[in-house]
C-alpha cells in the first residue's frame, strides 16, 4: 500500500525521529498502521519467486519473533488482525492442531482456484469475520510456509478490499512451520486450533 495513503508525522516529528529519540509509545504503535510497518516489517524480497507482482512491489513480511514482540506490545492485535489460511483437511500434528493466538480461520484448500477465491471473498467482506478484520491497520496473513498460497490470497485480497479499508498486508515470513518452531523454541503461547 502506498505511504501517502498513512500519515506517519506525530508532532511534527517522522515516527522514525521518534523511534531514535525513544519519544513513542504504546499507542503510537497499536494505533497507527505505518508505525507497525516501520518498526516490525520488512519489503518482501524482490527475488520471491512465487509472489505475484502486486507483492513484490507493495508486499511486507513479518518474521515470527518480531511477530511475537508486536502481538506482545499492540495489546493483542488491537490493531493487527491476523489470518490463517492453512488447509482445513489436514489435522495431523501440532502443524495443523495450533495457531497463532487470536488469529482469525480462513482455511483455503491448496486445489482452491483463483475464481472460486475470487468469489468466495468477495462474498464473505461483507461478513464476520472479515468487516472486523478490515478495521485494522495491519493484516497479517499466513498459511503453513507462506510460499504460495499465503502471497497468493495476499494479492487478491489487496485487489478485493475497498479502498477505505486502507490496510497493509504482511506475510508471515516462513508461515506457520517458523511461527511454531520459534514457539516451541521460547515457550511462547499457542491457541488450539477447532477442526471444522
Amino acid at each position: 500500500m502506498a505511504s501517502s495513503q498513512h500519515s506517519n508525522v506525530f508532532e511534527n516529528h517522522t515516527f522514525e525521529d521518534r523511534i531514535t529519540k525513544n519519544e513513542t509509545n504504546d499507542s503510537d504503535v497499536i494505533d497507527n498502521g505505518e508505525a507497525v510497518i516501520s518498526i516490525y516489517c520488512t519489503k518482501i524480497d524482490k527475488n520471491f519467486a512465487n509472489a505475484s507482482k502486486f507483492l513484490r512491489q507493495h508486499g511486507y513480511q513479518i518474521t515470527p519473533e518480531k511477530a511475537h514482540l508486536l502481538w506482545e506490545h499492540a495489546v493483542h492485535n488491537r490493531s493487527v488482525g491476523v489470518l490463517d489460511i492453512r488447509d482445513p483437511d489436514v489435522w495431523d500434528s501440532d502443524l495443523y492442531n495450533f495457531k497463532i493466538p487470536g488469529a482469525v480461520d480462513y482455511p483455503l484448500p491448496e486445489t482452491l482456484r483463483l475464481p472460486e477465491l475470487l468469489q468466495d471473498l468477495g462474498q464473505r467482506l461483507e461478513d464476520e469475520p472479515f468487516v472486523s478484520l478490515l478495521k485494522k491497520p495491519v493484516l497479517i496473513v499466513y498459511c503453513r510456509a507462506s510460499f504460495y498460497r499465503t502471497p497468493t490470497f495476499a494479492s487478491i485480497y489487496v485487489k478485493t478490499i475497498p479502498d477505505s479499508a486502507k490496510q497493509y498486508v504482511v506475510l508471515l515470513q516462513g508461515g506457520f512451520e517458523a511461527y511454531l518452531k520459534a514457539a516451541k523454541a521460547n515457550d511462547w503461547e499457542l491457541e488450539e486450533r477447532r477442526k471444522p
